[in-house]
């Protein structure tokens, strides 16, 4: 292997771009992709014009070829000047600490693309680019940058009406100022009206905890529900009124890997209706002090309706005394999302997932319980209506484990129409020990997927297997996005 012209790099990086080594087979798609790799790395350091040629001499009847790679380096790009620009409202600093640009330093591709990465994970522009200019004279080595951005608005309002075919009516309303003062740093208040419960939740968000780039959330949240019994149920009417306050942080530890911790303290407030119970009432109340950590991994080529790739991630939850908790427990939950291409755009997606708990004797609030069943679990079946049965509230709680298998084969129809058949097994069970493959509830269907500009509307029918008494053999379900 010949290189010639290489004079600016280190020849033993360059080197190390190749597949091709002296000793080893000649392969052409080697050859050419050796010279598709030094080109790429000239260009990640600066160097924007380099040309490479590459030949072959010899015809293999010795045994060997010589591989001959001649590199024109043309100029190294510096970088000169960082202007930024469009920021109305967004102050200066908050651009800059992004940008991974300095004077002085080699115009990289890496160098521009992390600095666009980094303002977009801000989620306070619209767009971001990273402008380079070109110099006035050619013999000029430094180039100028503009990083121009457009601002998101200074604040958004959602609304929304719901009704469910149970009677349940619902009014959603949501302010949000992604940036607050110019500073980067998020607020959000959302309130929740309904016949049956009522939720106020305020957000604060900021990327940075002075000079570390750490997101971090803090929730704070009144929700206030009613339990009323239907006509076929026999328990005492009650209300829950829970304050929420969590602390939740989040830090990027490769490109697809995330490590996730957070604290949430729960005050629950059950009052049992004095109208139907006691004169007085009966008021219980119980703290829960959580603790959680999750790793997680997305290497999906898409959000929204990924071809291709893998997402994982892995939760623990603790719930000690010394944290504030009444009930205490230990939880872990696992799930696994696979999407492999068979050609022709057809996936076979898979979801697995587990989770167990252990809380030491005591019996789990419903809060804490693993759920199954419902449009995003096992289809056939109602939301969370999948597990043990209280007698008291006559209806599922879920339990202290999970176990839930998804599989679906994606296919494209016509247009923006996919098709989709799928598979569903899944239950949750009271403790860890009573989990049982033979106990899981199954069910098969299909569906059909309408992408469109604003997300992918979902339209499935599940039909049970193993029908048992007083269930419905099928469910019809319309949601937005996949089920995983």
């Amino acid at each position: 292997i010949d290189l010639e012209g290489v004079s600016q790099i280190d020849p033993a990086v360059v080197q190390a771009q190749l597949k091709l080594s002296p000793g080893a087979p000649f392969r052409i798609t080697d050859f050419v992709s050796d010279r598709a790799a030094v080109a790429s790395l000239y260009r990640r350091r600066g160097f924007r014009d380099v040309e490479v040629e590459a030949s072959v001499v010899g015809d293999g009847e010795g045994g060997a070829y010589r591989a001959e790679f001649v590199v024109r380096e043309g100029q190294e790009a510096i970088i000169g000047e960082v202007r930024v620009a469009g920021n109305r409202r967004t102050r200066e600093r908050v651009v800059r600490r992004e940008v991974a640009l300095s004077s002085g330093e080699p115009l990289t591709t890496e160098s521009v693309n992390e600095t666009q990465r980094r303002l977009y994970e801000l989620g306070i522009f619209r767009s971001a680019d990273v402008v380079i200019e070109e110099p006035a004279d050619d013999s000029q080595a430094t180039q100028d940058i503009v990083i121009d951005v457009t601002e998101v608005p200074v604040a958004t309002l959602d609304y929304g009406f719901r009704y469910t075919t149970d009677g349940l009516a619902e009014v959603v309303a949501e302010v949000r100022t992604p940036n607050l003062f110019g500073s980067g740093q998020r607020t959000g208040f959302r309130t929740l009206v309904g016949s049956e419960q009522r939720i106020f939740r305020f957000l604060y968000n900021t990327p940075y905890i002075f000079p570390l780039k750490i997101n971090t959330n803090f929730f704070v949240e009144r929700a206030i529900n009613r339990e009323t019994p239907t006509a076929d149920e026999d328990f005492f009417p009650f209300t829950d009124r829970i304050w929420t306050f969590t602390a939740q942080q989040g830090r990027p530890l490769l490109p697809g890997l995330d490590l996730q911790w957070s604290y949430s303290f729960k005050r629950t407030e059950t009052e049992l209706d004095p109208d139907e119970f006691d004169p007085e009432g009966q008021l219980f109340s119980v703290d829960r002090g959580i603790l959680t950590g999750s790793l997680i991994g997305d290497f999906r080529n898409g959000v929204v309706n990924p071809k291709s790739g893998t997402f994982w991630s892995l939760s623990f939850q603790g719930a000690p005394k010394v944290l504030g908790s009444e009930l205490t427990f230990v939880k872990m939950y696992a799930q696994v999302y696979t999407f492999v291409p068979l050609g022709r755009g057809i996936v076979w997606a898979g979801g697995y997932r587990v989770g167990v708990a252990n809380s030491f004797g005591q019996r789990l609030v419903e809060d804490d319980r693993f759920q199954a069943g419902g449009p995003n679990s096992v289809r056939g079946f109602a939301q969370g209506s999948l597990g043990p049965f209280d007698p008291i509230l006559q209806r599922t709680l879920g339990g202290a484990a999970t176990l839930v298998f998804n599989q679906e084969v994606r296919f494209p129809i016509a247009w923006r129409l996919e098709g989709v058949g799928f598979f569903d097994a899944g239950n949750a069970f009271e403790t860890p020990s009573d989990m049982r493959l033979s106990d899981l509830r199954q069910n098969w269907g299909a569906g059909i997927r309408l992408a469109l500009p604003f997300g992918l509307l979902r339209f499935d029918w599940a039909r049970v297997i193993s029908l048992r008494e007083g269930e419905d053999p099928w469910q019809f379900i319309f949601s937005l996005g996949h089920a995983f």
